[in-house]
């Protein structure tokens, strides 16, 4: 639907806002203030969070449209804490190995009700470390298959369109091409001008070039998720909605049964996919599991109809903006992680659906809006379907976290996805649950083992520090030296202060403050300033 007469936004909202152009909804909330705008202008409509689930779960596969355990069994060898993407990936992968009658899966809410109905949907197979690549393949390669099937997974195969700003960028896309190459994945470095014939509503005055892999493609999170439900379910597997797990009980360094609001069950085995609970369900054991989660906003951003939009329109990333964008129902599916990211319940985490809501921070979201409108500026003419502000977990150190726990030797745990459950579900799935039925993992993923952390990492005003930062080195490229710089001086060894006192720039490893270089003082005391490398003592 197009707003008739023109398309420049009427009132200013705040200065950020003076020189904007996106048709907003006249109904939207968060802009109730400043002078009313004619309703003949911005036609749009605001949806909720709760209209949104509503729509999805008519016209998707509606949990109420599956039978569904009203109690959980006595027992079970596997139980799965979280019934999200990834934990329905697993269950669906055990009940494929032959366990399917004897796996459980938890949800507190309703299936797929938290982050997977929501997420941006993005399929690749390109990263810089093989473990990820292999996952992401793996993950692609299911929704297709699914599809190929006859299953509705959503799943496009338009291809990726990764944008390069910068020659350092384009340096970084020919180290993930000689990786994804080495893997078997074809893709390709592009000129500006090869760039605008693969996406022709894309802005490419600022290029220097792009990737393009041109198998990847996209899929539809929720109805991806309640296909491998319905299959899992069409094998034994038990599901119970609406169950709360209440406590974890632990028998000589393993887990023999977890207690619910629906009864005990006794298991061998438990997966805690909690995504934002995680870290939570993780505490419910004794001793307790450490998880580094913390969740904090992330946004997406939905327009309606647009006339003109290519249903194959390249899934576009633009690091160097910090934004994605796809297309969806015939309009976009927009959203990005900025530089410094907002922690969200930050004292508790929420309970049921309807407490998860967070309103829309316009302010906060402009300077990813304003890089979208710059990119694509036929979303100029786009009405506004919603802007959707949600919560991500994201790990301490922004990597997945998998594998078994170092406190127990029958509890697996994954968590810290961000926002890609839907690209990285398929592949962790069936390495998760090749693990738990053959005892050792399909593939060797050492660098995203939660080995990797120490119980001082699991610390909540740490986590809570260094979440802020998280999100935004999603898209950042790796340099040398460089380390957060926040959720610092988290270890320290005796000899810091002569260290500091000689002119070191620290790095954290393992959460110790660690010289990573000595700089000369002769320029004045330069004490606590940040610098890429860590920071100065």
């Amino acid at each position: 639907m197009m707003a008739s007469g023109t398309a420049t936004l009427l009132r200013t909202i705040n200065t950020h806002w003076k020189n904007a152009s996106f048709i907003l909804p006249s109904s939207c909330r968060s802009f109730h203030t400043g002078e009313p705008v004619s309703t003949d202008i911005l036609q749009g409509r605001w949806v909720s969070s709760h209209q949104y689930q509503q729509l999805d779960l008519e016209e998707n596969f509606a949990s109420s449209k599956l039978v569904l355990d009203e109690l959980p069994p006595k027992e079970a060898k596997v139980v799965v804490c979280g019934g999200g993407m990834v934990g329905t990936s697993v269950l669906y992968h055990l009940a494929m190995l032959g366990w399917g009658k004897d796996v459980v899966m938890l949800e507190q809410g309703r299936i797929g009700g938290a982050s997977s109905w929501r997420g941006s949907g993005f399929l690749g197979g390109v990263k810089l470390t093989g473990p990820e690549m292999k996952i992401l393949c793996k993950s692609k390669a299911l929704a297709k298959e699914l599809s190929d099937a006859g299953h509705d997974t959503g799943w496009k195969q338009c291809g990726g369109l990764h944008l390069a700003r910068t020659r350092d960028r384009i340096t970084h896309f020919r180290k993930m091409r000689a990786i994804a190459e080495a893997n078997g994945t074809e893709c390709y470095i592009l000129s500006p001008e090869e760039t605008a014939k693969k996406c022709d509503i894309i802005n490419t005055s600022d290029l220097v070039g792009s990737f393009w892999v041109p198998n990847d493609g996209v899929c539809d999170p929720y109805k991806l998720t309640f296909t491998l439900l319905k299959l899992a379910l069409e094998q034994g597997a038990h599901v119970v909605d609406e169950c709360h797990l209440s406590r974890i009980l632990v028998q000589n360094e393993r887990v023999v049964a977890v207690e619910t609001s629906k009864g005990m069950i006794e298991c061998d085995y438990i997966v805690n996919t909690g995504g934002l609970w995680a870290r939570n369900i993780g505490q419910m054991s004794e001793p307790q599991v450490k998880v580094p989660v913390h969740p904090a906003e992330h946004y997406f951003l939905y327009t309606q109809k647009l006339d003109g939009i290519d249903p194959m329109m390249p899934a576009l990333r633009d690091p160097d903006g910090n934004i994605y964008i796809r297309e969806f129902n015939e309009g976009f599916l927009c959203g990005g992680f900025e530089k410094w990211a907002k922690p969200s319940f930050e004292k508790e985490l929420p309970g049921p659906l309807q407490d998860r809501e967070l309103l829309e921070d316009w302010d906060h979201f402009f300077v990813m809006l304003k890089e979208m409108l710059f990119r694509v500026p036929v979303m100029k003419k786009a009405v506004l379907g919603c802007l959707y502000n949600t919560s991500c977990a994201f790990s301490a150190d922004h990597r997945w976290i998998l594998g078994m726990v170092p406190e127990l030797t029958n509890y697996f745990v994954v968590g810290g996805l961000r926002s890609g459950g839907s690209s990285a579900a398929g592949g962790i799935g069936s390495m998760i649950a090749e693990w738990i039925v053959s005892g050792t993992p399909n593939m060797d993923a050492y660098d995203l083992d939660i080995l990797r952390f120490l119980p001082a990492h699991n610390n909540g005003r740490f986590l809570l520090d260094r979440v802020r930062e998280v999100p935004g080195i999603h898209y950042s490229i790796a340099y040398p030296f460089s380390d957060f710089t926040t959720g610092r001086c988290l270890r320290m060894s005796p000899i810091f202060p002569r260290l500091k006192a000689a002119g070191a720039v620290f790095g954290q490893v393992m959460g110790y403050e660690r010289p990573s270089y000595f700089i000369h003082r002769s320029d004045g005391d330069s004490a606590g300033k940040i610098i890429i490398g860590g920071f100065i003592s």
